[in-house]
């Protein structure tokens, strides 16, 4: 049986992934997924 451990920093980051890291618009379009400006999510 194989484990594999992830270390992550106290802010919650995956040092050896990148993660979180920022979102391109064209990653949001290949997934089909819209940003509204903030105060129009109703």
């Amino acid at each position: 049986m194989t484990k594999i451990t992830k270390i992550f920093t106290q802010k919650a980051e995956d040092l050896l992934m990148g993660a979180p890291a920022e979102v391109s618009p064209e990653q949001l379009k290949e997934l089909h997924i819209s940003v509204l400006p903030k105060g129009k999510n109703t």
